[in-house]
């Protein structure tokens, strides 16, 4: 049912159009009759579609009680609008919590036994395969910082500590080099006459 005063919400010079979604009308646009709306019964009357040849509609195809219909060409109470913009935020979020993978950063030291029996190096931007059911991950993530111990009497180390991330962060030393760079352009173009 309708909780608003259809009168209420007219727009001027804007008819207002009943879009049937199921019933006898299903797919019928039909106009609402002005000044037809009785806000107490909450009924109007549609106007007949005299685009249609063989049938009058309404009158040889008419709509039920429960049939579901769409109301366009009119301004909808700040609840409603309100009450939309609530339920999409929440399908929206809920949609991308579905979707959308956590930024994930992990940080740890490996073991260098199983390192080194399996002869194990690893690198920069090399892809490491994680699994946590504690953290809900299972995937690769690309290394992003390795720290790897020196070596003891020629022998590799296997001693790493890594970051593995599927993003990138700035740590503002490209920022500060950019600007250094910057710095001549910026003399030059203050000294030329």
């Amino acid at each position: 049912g309708m909780d608003f005063n259809l009168t209420d919400c007219l727009l001027d010079g804007v008819e207002v159009i009943v879009t049937f979604q199921d019933g006898g009308l299903a797919g019928y646009d039909l106009a609402i009759v002005e000044d037809s709306w009785d806000n107490d019964l909450k009924q109007f009357k549609l106007k007949q579609n005299d685009q249609e040849n063989a049938l009058k509609v309404p009158g040889d195809i008419n709509f039920s009680v429960g049939d579901k219909f769409i109301l366009t060409g009119l301004k909808m109470p700040q609840s409603y609008r309100d009450n939309a913009s609530l339920q999409l935020q929440e399908e929206a979020q809920a949609w991308l919590d579905g979707k959308c993978e956590k930024r994930i950063q992990l940080r740890g030291k490996c073991d260098e036994v199983i390192f080194r029996l399996q002869n194990l190096f690893i690198a920069c931007g090399q892809m490491v395969g994680v699994y946590s059911e504690q953290l809900d991950i299972d995937r690769e993530i690309r290394v992003t910082k390795v720290k790897r111990y020196i070596e003891k009497d020629g022998t590799p180390s296997y001693r790493y500590e890594l970051t593995l991330s599927d993003f990138l962060e700035s740590n503002g030393f490209k920022d500060l080099v950019d600007d250094v760079n910057k710095v001549p352009e910026e003399i030059e173009d203050k000294v030329k006459p």
